[in-house]
């Protein structure tokens, strides 16, 4: 079950859910980013073992550390997936939108972030090419 810490008010709880898993899911994107070959933009085929246990020790790496500075404080849950089981199981509903929407927000802001800051001509990319989204 999470809870919030007692010297942690809900704002922070939820500030602070948003950072770990902003940190957590920019990791993830940089370690699982193809690589590239130099110049053309295109995919450089296949990742090497190294790459892929680096890759992986970096995430694990990741979210070790933020449960280590945060979970006394917030149970560092990362995945609202996991608070929402967490709650089901316990019946303990309290604080919820800390676990939930700002973990959510984390994610969608490292995202954006790693759009913009490491693919910022993505668009111009052949191997992009157009994307349509389509609403039924």
């Amino acid at each position: 079950m999470m809870r919030i810490a007692v010297a942690m008010t809900g704002f922070g709880g939820a500030v602070l859910e948003g950072v770990l898993t902003f940190l957590l899911v920019y990791t993830v994107h940089v370690v699982g980013e193809p690589p590239r070959l130099s110049g053309t933009g295109g995919s450089g085929g296949k990742r090497g073992f190294a790459a892929t246990v680096l890759g992986a020790l970096a995430v694990g790496l990741t979210e070790g550390a933020c449960v280590l500075s945060a979970g006394s404080l917030t149970g560092a849950s990362m995945n609202p997936a996991c608070s929402f089981g967490a709650a089901v199981v316990s019946g303990h509903f309290k604080n919820q939108a800390v676990y939930w929407a700002r973990p959510m927000v984390g994610a969608a802001v490292a995202a954006l972030v790693y759009q913009i800051l490491a693919c910022p001509n993505a668009a111009e990319s052949p191997r992009h090419g157009n994307v349509e989204a389509v609403v039924v």
